[in-house]
């Protein structure tokens, strides 16, 4: 018997043919960088989030090592939730700064008020927020108010959050900076690439300089006049072309998300042992991933291998944690005790199929597959 296969996540393509179309564009005109669409999709990109400027890079990654340089964090600190991918925290130090990991709150595991208070130093320069999962965080205004209070830079992490809004404003406009990615698992995809969101015109014009080697803006500069250290971090036009397309349909794939999830939290209503870590009244979410707890004894290593015998795949944000990961213990004393919150949460977090090509089925097939084996496992002996 052949078993259905359920993946975890998946990108969606609708109008492939205009795509098609648009790349002989591009093959043809010999023009693969610096282009049209390139042009058009920083400025759409900047029209969905609502700030004047966008900038494409190569990653949310590089994207966060450029705001971070521009900000000058280097001999300073950087608050950065240990519930994140380790490339968060590795930007920092690739900007020549410290990155403090912080706890998590147990119920939105994203970070909070609290806990950045707690991470302050007289070192501190910004605060990394990330988006989890594309929920804004309820604390989001709070977190804001306090970086504001202190003269700290608030830089967003949007890498799950295209989109995404809380209180009518878009994720990637709350603070200094916000950093997309689009990488191939996330809401929307150029195969890999990134996107910088900001009002500052200074940093914009920064970032389009260190994007390619450092070349000047100024008046009189070319492109031969290196004024800055840089890189090669410039989004191409193939993939400027994917992106272009990815968000002309976005607004319909985050309503598909949404339903699929709205499905799962109904669903889930009635299933013992496993509580969905919600968003906030105020957040509309890209639902990236849907994410759940498991209560005790039921193990989320178990439940993922269950799943997966039946053609379920099912992800994990993230475990481990930042300060548990190998080179984390390694190079800067990581244990366990550190954060324990963060700990605590995230051994029993587990993340559930969810992308357009999910049909309702298929949640029904994933609950019903999770309901039969929590009662397996939570059954009285």
């Amino acid at each position: 018997m052949t078993v259905k296969r359920i993946q975890s996540s998946r990108p969606t393509f609708t109008d492939v043919p205009e795509v098609l179309h648009d790349l002989e564009q591009v093959l043809a005109s010999g023009r693969l960088m610096l282009g049209p669409y390139l042009e058009q999709f920083e400025a759409a990109f900047a029209a969905l989030v609502g700030t004047r400027h966008a900038i494409g890079v190569t990653s949310c990654t590089s994207a966060l090592e450029i705001v971070l340089r521009y900000v000058g964090v280097e001999g300073g600190e950087v608050i950065v939730p240990t519930n994140t991918f380790l490339a968060t925290a590795n930007a920092v130090r690739y900007a020549g700064g410290a990155p403090v990991l912080a706890d998590i709150h147990p119920e939105t595991l994203a970070l909070d008020a609290v806990n950045v208070t707690r991470a302050l130093s007289p070192r501190t320069k910004a605060v990394i927020l990330v988006h989890l999962a594309g929920l804004i965080p309820a604390d989001v205004t709070a977190i804001r108010l306090l970086c504001e209070a202190r003269r700290i830079v608030l830089i967003e992490d949007c890498a799950h959050a295209h989109g995404a809004a809380f209180a009518g404003t878009r994720a990637g406009a709350f603070g200094l900076a916000g950093c997309f990615s689009f990488y191939p698992t996330k809401v929307m995809t150029t195969g890999t690439g990134g996107m910088i969101t900001t009002d500052d015109a200074a940093l914009s014009d920064f970032a389009r300089s260190v994007r390619l080697h450092g070349r000047g803006a100024g008046p009189g500069s070319g492109q031969d006049a290196l004024e800055r250290l840089g890189n090669d971090w410039f989004l191409d036009e193939v993939r400027s072309v994917l992106g272009l397309h990815q968000l002309r349909h976005l607004e319909e794939t985050l309503a598909r998300r949404r339903a699929l999830a709205e499905r799962y939290l109904t669903r889930l209503q009635t299933v013992p042992g496993v509580k969905p870590v919600a968003s906030d009244a105020r957040c509309r979410p890209s639902w990236y991933k849907f994410m759940v707890l498991v209560d005790p004894p039921a193990s989320v290593e178990s439940l993922q291998r269950v799943l997966l015998e039946q053609g379920i795949e099912s992800e994990r944000l993230y475990w481990p944690p930042c300060h548990l990961q190998p080179v984390w213990r390694r190079l800067f004393g990581g244990r366990e005790g550190m954060f324990p919150v963060a700990e605590e949460a995230l051994r029993r977090q587990l993340c559930l199929p969810l992308h357009p090509a999910l049909s309702e089925g298929d949640v029904d097939d994933v609950v019903e597959s999770l309901e039969r084996e929590l009662m397996t496992t939570c059954a009285p002996r």
